[in-house]
């Protein structure tokens, strides 16, 4: 009888096949071929992962711990440095509107003294919110507009606050508005409360005036006092 020989292909696995000879029996003869068909699998990939992902996943790690540490070591903030800092958004927020709106007087200490380069003007806090009180009645009275444009810097060298500020003063009763330009520095106590603010460097309509004589300056202006409006 002759030999009969049948090939069976059976799928095991993707990407092999099992070769089986039958001759005058069942033989099994597995054979390693790849079928060029075959979709890749996961079984081809590597099992190792690549390199640069555990390099970024140690740095990550690392940067994690760093982290940490740091929160760790980092100290919360000083009565000082909480106090400077509301003082400063306090000031931010009054320098465009102190002609107009109440201050916020909690930044500032009990003792406080108005003063220019010729000396104090007022002292304690309630006689610096008359004066302030005293510039709101003014412009509620004589002036029709106020604007007010400022630069703020802190001088932790000096422990203080400095504010440049450039305001425009506009009445009916001037021909033309008023330019008013000067700079405060807002001297702070240990605790962080402003105890002192000296107005220095004041100008009128480009004319450097001293302190002192710039409020009655500021009325002539506003009133067409006795004084030209832009003197030569």
């Amino acid at each position: 009888m002759p030999s009969q020989v049948a090939y069976i292909h059976w799928r095991r696995r993707p990407g092999f096949v099992l070769l089986a000879a039958v001759t005058h029996g069942l033989k099994v003869l597995p054979s390693r071929i790849p079928t060029t068909n075959a979709p890749p699998t996961r079984a081809l990939a590597p099992k190792l992962r690549p390199l640069r992902l555990l390099q970024s996943a140690r740095l990550t790690r690392q940067r994690y711990d760093a982290l940490q540490i740091e929160g760790t070591n980092r100290r919360p903030p000083t009565e000082y440095e909480l106090n400077r800092g509301k003082a400063i958004d306090a000031l931010n927020a009054d320098a465009t509107r102190f002609a107009d709106a109440e201050l916020d007087w909690s930044i500032y200490s009990e003792q406080i003294q108005l003063a220019d380069p010729t000396g104090v003007r007022a002292r304690g806090l309630a006689n610096y919110k008359r004066f302030f009180q005293l510039v709101r009645l003014f412009r509620s009275l004589m002036v029709d507009d106020v604007s007010v444009r400022h630069r703020l810097r802190v001088d932790d060298a000096n422990g203080r606050i400095v504010i440049c500020w450039y305001s425009t003063w506009r009445t009916s009763m001037a021909k033309k508005p008023i330019q008013i330009d000067a700079v405060s520095y807002y001297s702070l106590d240990d605790r962080g409360f402003v105890e002192a603010h000296e107005v220095d460097r004041v100008e009128i309509n480009g004319k450097r005036r001293s302190p002192e004589t710039a409020w009655e300056r500021l009325q002539e202006l506003v009133a067409g006092g006795p004084g030209q409006m832009y003197p030569a």
